[in-house]
């Protein structure tokens, strides 16, 4: 799948802010390696709740897709709510350029996480 496929509604956007990107349908071919040596549970997968594939958590015991939702819901993994709960969260910082189809969210706990590693 490319960025460019007729089938795909996207809009195309660069951003030069800090971003985590959640439902990523496209990751060009150098930030996916990036993403396979630091997080090997994150891998592609078709979810039939979603009705596509992107690239989802796995679980480390059963190999179980771990639905977006439940990671990126307030209070979930990756929506700390708190100073507190951000600071169990461990980040693999990557600085640069990447292509992707994916939704970016900037969020204030990636502000706390930006400012833990200064």
């Amino acid at each position: 799948m490319s960025p460019w496929d007729d089938d795909i509604d996207a809009t195309y956007e660069s951003r030069n802010e800090p971003a985590v990107l959640k439902s990523i349908v496209f990751l060009d071919v150098d930030a996916a390696e990036v993403v396979a040596s630091n997080a090997p549970r994150l891998r592609w997968s078709f979810s039939t709740t979603a009705g596509e594939r992107y690239l989802g958590n796995r679980c480390g015991q059963c190999d179980a897709l771990q639905g977006d939702w439940y990671l990126h819901k307030p209070e979930g993994p990756f929506f700390p709510l708190s100073q507190t709960a951000a600071k169990d969260l461990t980040i693999a910082w990557v600085e640069r350029e990447l292509s992707a189809i994916a939704t970016a969210v900037e969020s204030t706990w990636l502000d706390w996480m930006l400012s833990r590693s200064e």
